[in-house]
């Protein structure tokens, strides 16, 4: 029984080949392979046709990544002109604005003109010369001594100054002056020695800063009257034009000081008016009496001017 060779079929490249399987070949001699043909369909695989490949593969590659850089530059240059156009419409709008209000009000409008403040006001500085007396710790003890020189005849002051209290007891702008009337106290019992008084210049204290115009007259005013104290004592009598125009400051101080409301400033011109008056009678009656009573409102009046200077209320 003749048995038939099995067939193989083989697919390649799509074209299916059919072989037949020989018949096994005695011993000793060479197997005959069968011949097989190509079928003229099959691309026979190149390194060319994979380098192609690769070549589309990294083509292609190169294109998704230019793509995306693409679309991210334009994502952000679209991004930066948005921003850019959204500022500049901004200053655009800021532009606008003041052009608008220029075509509405072409011209600025002027503004106030600033007073100046009191506080750039400054009192300007006194000298003065004084018989100063004992030196105490504190006033209770300043003010007991004041009673008891004032019984003598004999004016006397407290001076406030570094937290200590000192006696005055004399007061003139002239050094001989000041000397002399010190050495007729002397004979009374006031035991005093000379000193130089100086007020320094300052601004106006802010609690006083109301009156700053009124209290730079009354400074004025007041280290007039001691000159001319000074003067009258040494040759009795003023300087006649230095003396009318005393006159005339002290009709507008008191004028002015009518309406004044702080305690301070009360005393202040007070002081200073009737060292006016004091001076104008002693020029007349040219009397002990009437020159102590002179030399205790001058006394009084710089004190209380020193204190008020200093920013003290109760001076």
């Amino acid at each position: 029984m003749d048995k038939h060779s099995p067939k193989i079929s083989i697919k390649v490249n799509g074209t299916e080949t059919t072989y037949v399987e020989r018949e096994k070949q005695p011993a000793g001699e060479a197997a005959v392979l069968p011949k097989i043909e190509a079928p003229n369909n099959i691309v026979p695989f190149r390194a060319e046709h994979e380098a192609a490949m690769s070549d589309k593969r990294t083509a292609r590659t190169g294109k998704r990544i230019a793509v995306t850089v693409g679309a991210a530059v334009l994502l952000g240059t679209g991004f930066g002109v948005t921003v850019l156009h959204m500022l500049s419409g901004s200053e655009q709008e800021q532009k606008i604005v003041p052009a608008a209000v220029t075509a509405v009000n072409p011209q600025p409008a002027a503004q106030p003109k600033k007073e100046a403040s009191a506080s750039s006001v400054t009192l300007q500085p006194i000298q003065a010369y004084v018989m100063q007396g004992a030196v105490f710790s504190t006033k209770e003890k300043g003010q007991a001594s004041i009673e008891e020189w004032k019984k003598k005849g004999v004016p006397a002051s407290l001076r406030t100054k570094d937290g200590k209290f000192y006696l005055l007891t004399a007061v003139g702008n002239d050094e001989q002056a000041v000397k002399a009337i010190g050495g007729g106290y002397e004979a009374k019992g006031a035991v005093s020695y000379f000193k130089p008084w100086s007020i320094e210049q300052k601004e106006i204290p802010k609690n006083y800063e109301k009156y700053a115009s009124l209290l730079v007259k009354t400074e004025g005013l007041l280290a007039a009257i001691l000159q001319q104290s000074s003067l009258c004592f040494t040759s009795g009598k003023t300087d006649e034009k230095e003396w009318a125009r005393i006159e005339k400051d002290v009709q507008a101080v008191v004028k002015e000081g009518k309406n004044v409301d702080k305690e301070a400033v009360k005393k202040l011109l007070t002081y200073t008016s009737l060292s006016y008056d004091a001076l104008k009678d002693y020029k007349t009656k040219k009397n002990s009496e009437t020159f102590t009573k002179l030399q205790q409102l001058l006394l009084d009046g710089l004190t209380s001017y020193e204190g008020i200077a200093a920013g003290a209320e109760n001076p």
